[in-house]
Protein backbone atom coordinates (compact mmCIF):
# COMPACT_ATOMS: atom_id res chain seq x y z
CA UNK A 1 0.00 0.00 0.00
CA UNK A 2 1.26 3.43 -0.94
CA UNK A 3 2.07 5.83 1.89
CA UNK A 4 2.25 9.65 1.67
CA UNK A 5 2.67 11.93 -1.33
CA UNK A 6 5.60 12.77 -3.50
CA UNK A 7 6.76 16.39 -3.50
CA UNK A 8 5.31 16.94 -6.97
CA UNK A 9 1.92 15.56 -5.90
CA UNK A 10 1.93 17.71 -2.78
CA UNK A 11 2.69 20.84 -4.81
CA UNK A 12 -0.11 19.93 -7.23
CA UNK A 13 -2.59 19.61 -4.33
CA UNK A 14 -1.49 22.98 -2.95
CA UNK A 15 -1.91 24.55 -6.39
CA UNK A 16 -5.43 23.14 -6.73
CA UNK A 17 -6.38 24.41 -3.27
CA UNK A 18 -5.02 27.86 -4.16
CA UNK A 19 -7.13 27.95 -7.33
CA UNK A 20 -10.24 26.89 -5.41
CA UNK A 21 -9.63 29.57 -2.76
CA UNK A 22 -9.21 32.15 -5.52
CA UNK A 23 -12.57 31.12 -6.94
CA UNK A 24 -14.41 30.88 -3.63
CA UNK A 25 -13.29 34.15 -2.02
CA UNK A 26 -14.95 36.44 -4.62
CA UNK A 27 -18.05 34.25 -4.54
CA UNK A 28 -18.29 34.49 -0.76
CA UNK A 29 -17.62 38.22 -0.90
CA UNK A 30 -20.43 38.65 -3.42
CA UNK A 31 -22.77 36.59 -1.25
CA UNK A 32 -22.00 38.75 1.78
CA UNK A 33 -22.64 41.94 -0.18
CA UNK A 34 -25.88 40.48 -1.52
CA UNK A 35 -26.97 39.82 2.06
CA UNK A 36 -26.01 43.38 3.07
CA UNK A 37 -28.01 44.82 0.18
CA UNK A 38 -31.03 42.72 1.16
CA UNK A 39 -30.82 44.09 4.70
CA UNK A 40 -30.49 47.62 3.34
CA UNK A 41 -33.65 47.15 1.25
CA UNK A 42 -35.46 45.87 4.34
CA UNK A 43 -34.30 48.98 6.26
CA UNK A 44 -35.63 51.31 3.57
CA UNK A 45 -38.93 49.46 3.33
CA UNK A 46 -39.33 49.70 7.12
CA UNK A 47 -38.70 53.45 7.10
CA UNK A 48 -41.11 53.79 4.18
CA UNK A 49 -43.84 52.01 6.13
CA UNK A 50 -43.15 54.21 9.16
CA UNK A 51 -43.42 57.31 6.97
CA UNK A 52 -46.75 56.10 5.54
CA UNK A 53 -48.06 55.48 9.05
CA UNK A 54 -47.05 59.01 10.06
CA UNK A 55 -48.82 60.44 7.00
CA UNK A 56 -51.97 58.43 7.67
CA UNK A 57 -52.02 59.30 11.37
CA UNK A 58 -50.69 62.82 11.78
CA UNK A 59 -50.35 64.81 8.57
CA UNK A 60 -53.40 63.98 6.42
CA UNK A 61 -51.27 62.42 3.71
CA UNK A 62 -48.51 65.05 3.63
CA UNK A 63 -44.83 64.14 3.82
CA UNK A 64 -42.84 65.21 6.89
CA UNK A 65 -41.44 68.71 6.53
CA UNK A 66 -37.88 68.35 7.75
CA UNK A 67 -35.11 70.10 5.84
CA UNK A 68 -32.52 68.69 5.49
CA UNK A 69 -32.70 65.14 6.93
CA UNK A 70 -31.35 66.54 10.19
CA UNK A 71 -32.13 70.02 11.44
CA UNK A 72 -29.98 69.75 14.51
CA UNK A 73 -29.26 66.79 16.73
CA UNK A 74 -31.73 63.88 16.64
CA UNK A 75 -33.58 63.81 19.91
CA UNK A 76 -33.00 67.48 20.65
CA UNK A 77 -32.78 70.98 19.27
CA UNK A 78 -35.45 73.47 18.26
CA UNK A 79 -36.56 71.62 15.11
CA UNK A 80 -37.21 67.88 14.76
CA UNK A 81 -35.34 65.65 12.35
CA UNK A 82 -37.05 62.93 10.35
CA UNK A 83 -35.61 60.51 12.89
CA UNK A 84 -37.55 62.29 15.63
CA UNK A 85 -40.72 62.53 13.54
CA UNK A 86 -40.77 58.80 12.84
CA UNK A 87 -39.56 57.64 16.26
CA UNK A 88 -42.97 56.43 17.43
CA UNK A 89 -43.63 54.59 14.16
CA UNK A 90 -40.39 52.60 13.98
CA UNK A 91 -39.30 49.94 16.45
CA UNK A 92 -35.75 51.22 16.72
CA UNK A 93 -34.11 53.79 19.01
CA UNK A 94 -33.52 57.31 17.68
CA UNK A 95 -29.77 57.64 16.94
CA UNK A 96 -27.98 59.64 19.61
CA UNK A 97 -24.45 60.75 20.35
CA UNK A 98 -23.07 61.75 23.73
CA UNK A 99 -21.75 65.08 22.45
CA UNK A 100 -21.42 66.91 19.09
CA UNK A 101 -17.76 65.98 18.69
CA UNK A 102 -18.21 62.18 18.80
CA UNK A 103 -19.90 59.65 16.51
CA UNK A 104 -23.54 58.62 16.70
CA UNK A 105 -24.35 55.33 18.38
CA UNK A 106 -26.37 52.91 16.23
CA UNK A 107 -26.83 49.19 16.67
CA UNK A 108 -25.82 46.97 13.76
CA UNK A 109 -29.48 46.10 13.19
CA UNK A 110 -30.78 49.68 13.25
CA UNK A 111 -32.96 50.40 10.21
CA UNK A 112 -31.20 53.77 9.92
CA UNK A 113 -27.89 52.08 9.16
CA UNK A 114 -26.99 50.48 5.82
CA UNK A 115 -24.73 47.48 6.55
CA UNK A 116 -22.57 48.41 3.54
CA UNK A 117 -21.98 51.90 4.97
CA UNK A 118 -18.74 50.98 6.72
CA UNK A 119 -16.76 54.07 5.79
CA UNK A 120 -13.52 52.58 4.52
CA UNK A 121 -10.92 55.35 4.70
CA UNK A 122 -13.55 57.91 5.73
CA UNK A 123 -15.98 57.79 8.66
CA UNK A 124 -19.21 55.94 7.93
CA UNK A 125 -22.07 58.28 7.01
CA UNK A 126 -24.28 56.92 9.79
CA UNK A 127 -21.55 57.70 12.33
CA UNK A 128 -21.35 61.36 11.36
CA UNK A 129 -25.02 62.10 10.56
CA UNK A 130 -27.03 59.47 12.43
CA UNK A 131 -28.23 57.62 9.33
CA UNK A 132 -26.99 56.12 6.07
CA UNK A 133 -29.94 57.47 4.09
CA UNK A 134 -30.90 60.75 2.42
CA UNK A 135 -34.46 62.15 2.50
CA UNK A 136 -35.16 63.39 -1.03
CA UNK A 137 -38.44 65.23 -0.31
CA UNK A 138 -36.58 67.34 2.25
CA UNK A 139 -34.16 68.44 -0.45
CA UNK A 140 -37.09 69.24 -2.75
CA UNK A 141 -38.77 71.26 0.02
CA UNK A 142 -35.62 73.29 0.60
CA UNK A 143 -35.32 74.01 -3.14
CA UNK A 144 -39.02 74.95 -3.28
CA UNK A 145 -38.58 77.49 -0.50
CA UNK A 146 -35.64 79.05 -2.32
CA UNK A 147 -37.04 79.03 -5.87
CA UNK A 148 -40.64 80.00 -5.13
CA UNK A 149 -40.25 81.89 -1.83
CA UNK A 150 -43.00 79.63 -0.45
CA UNK A 151 -43.61 78.75 3.18
CA UNK A 152 -45.05 75.89 5.22
CA UNK A 153 -47.64 74.32 4.93
CA UNK A 154 -47.87 75.12 1.21
CA UNK A 155 -44.35 73.80 0.59
CA UNK A 156 -44.82 70.28 1.93
CA UNK A 157 -48.29 69.96 0.41
CA UNK A 158 -47.05 71.01 -3.04
CA UNK A 159 -43.99 68.75 -2.90
CA UNK A 160 -46.06 65.76 -1.75
CA UNK A 161 -48.65 66.19 -4.49
CA UNK A 162 -46.02 66.85 -7.18
CA UNK A 163 -44.20 63.63 -6.24
CA UNK A 164 -47.50 61.75 -6.44
CA UNK A 165 -48.19 63.21 -9.89
CA UNK A 166 -44.75 62.22 -11.14
CA UNK A 167 -45.29 58.65 -9.92
CA UNK A 168 -48.69 58.54 -11.62
CA UNK A 169 -46.95 59.64 -14.83
CA UNK A 170 -44.42 56.82 -14.59
CA UNK A 171 -41.46 58.64 -13.00
CA UNK A 172 -41.41 57.84 -9.28
CA UNK A 173 -38.92 59.73 -7.13
CA UNK A 174 -37.19 58.26 -4.07
CA UNK A 175 -38.42 58.91 -0.57
CA UNK A 176 -35.04 57.80 0.79
CA UNK A 177 -31.88 56.48 -0.79
CA UNK A 178 -28.38 55.37 0.22
CA UNK A 179 -26.06 58.29 0.75
CA UNK A 180 -23.30 56.85 -1.47
CA UNK A 181 -22.51 54.06 -3.96
CA UNK A 182 -21.91 51.33 -1.40
CA UNK A 183 -23.46 48.33 -3.17
CA UNK A 184 -20.73 46.94 -5.40
CA UNK A 185 -22.96 44.39 -7.13
CA UNK A 186 -24.30 47.02 -9.55
CA UNK A 187 -22.26 48.45 -12.41
CA UNK A 188 -23.17 51.17 -14.90
CA UNK A 189 -25.81 52.79 -12.68
CA UNK A 190 -26.05 54.23 -9.15
CA UNK A 191 -24.95 51.47 -6.76
CA UNK A 192 -27.50 52.63 -4.21
CA UNK A 193 -30.82 51.38 -2.89
CA UNK A 194 -33.95 53.48 -2.57
CA UNK A 195 -37.53 53.33 -1.34
CA UNK A 196 -39.90 55.07 -3.74
CA UNK A 197 -42.82 57.37 -3.01
CA UNK A 198 -45.75 56.85 -2.81
CA UNK A 199 -45.63 53.08 -3.43
CA UNK A 200 -42.96 52.54 -0.73
CA UNK A 201 -41.31 50.01 -3.04
CA UNK A 202 -37.66 49.30 -2.18
CA UNK A 203 -35.33 48.66 -5.12
CA UNK A 204 -32.22 49.94 -6.87
CA UNK A 205 -32.01 53.72 -7.16
CA UNK A 206 -32.67 54.75 -10.76
CA UNK A 207 -30.73 57.70 -12.12
CA UNK A 208 -33.04 60.63 -12.90
CA UNK A 209 -32.55 62.93 -15.86
CA UNK A 210 -32.47 66.74 -15.69
CA UNK A 211 -35.82 66.71 -17.49
CA UNK A 212 -37.33 64.69 -14.62
CA UNK A 213 -36.31 67.35 -12.10
CA UNK A 214 -37.66 70.08 -14.38
CA UNK A 215 -41.00 68.28 -14.62
CA UNK A 216 -41.15 67.85 -10.85
CA UNK A 217 -40.53 71.52 -10.15
CA UNK A 218 -42.88 72.49 -12.95
CA UNK A 219 -45.63 70.60 -11.11
CA UNK A 220 -44.61 72.19 -7.80
CA UNK A 221 -44.78 75.67 -9.37
CA UNK A 222 -48.23 75.03 -10.82
CA UNK A 223 -49.50 73.69 -7.51
CA UNK A 224 -48.24 76.84 -5.81
CA UNK A 225 -50.00 78.99 -8.42
CA UNK A 226 -46.88 80.30 -10.19
CA UNK A 227 -47.73 78.87 -13.63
Amino acid sequence: MRKGFTLIELLAVIAIISVLVGILIPTLSGARESARRTQCLANLAQIGIGTQMYMDTESKGVLPVVRPFHTGEPGGGSDPSLLDVLSQYLDTPVPQRPSPDVDFVLGKNSCYRCPSDHGGKDPALWASTGTSYEYFPGQAMTATELFFAAESPQVEKAVTRALELQAEGGTPFPLLNCGDDWHELRAGAPARNAVYFPSMRADWLEELAAEDAENLFGDIGRLLGFQ
